[in-house]
């Protein structure tokens, strides 16, 4: 068991700095070519910074993303409560049959129990984190939804810094706080699980202020660089080595990494691909929210398996 933790933590942490690494290729393309001549980032893709089906206006996108992210995070977030308490009861029953057959139970077997445990409690954590985080991703969406649809979202290539200067003092609060509370700070702190809330929130304001000072249209690519970059660094500092194992190893590469790969494919095939060219952004926001989904089924097949293998030895 001390062996495979030494592996997880070796692997996890690869992945992570692997995904620091992405994360600042795709900023720094992202930023320095943008709307260049030798661009590599797909042209219709650089109109809005998402990928939009070709059938479909913009509000149709936003309000399809958001109501597929909250379709699949709703119920799973309901399924993950529902294991919650399922593994409250489990812990009393445990506990008591611990007392009961203490010195019956092989010491291998018990280590392996309740390292398994452990991994399903962190899958738990970390799933039910990236919930939260998908649930405002959907409200990210429908926040530039009712934007639109009001015609008070920046141009493309406008600043939104530049695009408050002539709103009313209430429109201002409007927009700043909306952001601020219902995306960033759920986003970020599904993102920074180990990290403190007035950490989050003074965070949250900095990335906040900088989004101010970006083409409108960047702003996801801004925004995902934010999240996937905090992730990683809060993973990589606050978690102590002999806590990272399965779960911490799994998490980046099924659902973080392919993420990325997945947003650099629909910037620059949006008019290429015929996947994007019928569902654009909505491919990435699906499979971000399925990502967790498969990241939690996964732990919890590996566990039962390396159980079972040792129960029949």
């Amino acid at each position: 068991i001390q062996n495979s933790k030494m592996v997880y933590s070796f692997v996890g942490n690869i992945a992570h700095t692997c995904n620091i690494g992405l994360v600042f290729m795709y900023g720094k393309a992202m930023f320095q070519y943008g709307d260049k001549d030798d661009s590599p980032f797909d042209e219709r893709w650089l109109r809005e910074g998402f990928c939009r089906p070709e059938d479909s206006d913009v509000e149709e996108m936003h309000l399809n993303s958001g109501l597929v992210m909250a379709t699949i995070s709703f119920p799973f977030i309901a399924f993950l409560y529902w294991k919650h308490l399922q593994s409250t009861s489990k812990c009393i029953e445990d506990v008591q049959e611990e007392e009961d057959h203490s010195d019956q139970k092989d010491d291998n077997e018990a280590d392996l129990v309740k390292g398994g445990e452990y991994t399903q409690d962190e899958a738990q954590q970390y799933t039910t984190n990236a919930m939260i985080g998908v649930i405002g991703h959907a409200m990210g969406h429908f926040i530039i939804l009712e934007a639109l649809k009001n015609d008070v979202y920046p141009e493309g290539s406008m600043k939104p810094i530049d695009a408050l200067r002539n709103d009313s003092l209430v429109m201002l609060l409007k927009k700043m706080t909306s952001g601020y509370f219902f995306f960033w700070i759920p986003l970020l702190k599904s993102y920074m699980q180990n990290t403190s809330w007035a950490m989050v929130f003074i965070f949250a304001a900095f990335v906040k202020c900088g989004a101010l000072q970006i083409p409108a249209k960047f702003g996801f690519a801004y925004a995902q660089c934010c999240f996937f970059l905090s992730f990683s660094i809060d993973q990589l500092l606050s978690i102590p080595k002999e806590k990272k194992g399965l779960a911490f190893a799994l998490y980046p590469l099924v659902t973080v990494v392919p993420s990325l790969i997945i947003s650099w494919y629909e910037a620059t095939a949006c008019s290429t691909s015929t996947i994007m060219r019928l569902y654009g952004h909505v491919i990435y926001d699906g499979f971000m929210a399925l990502s967790y989904i498969f990241f939690y089924v996964l732990c919890s097949l590996l566990e039962n398996g390396k159980r079972e293998k040792v129960k029949s030895a």
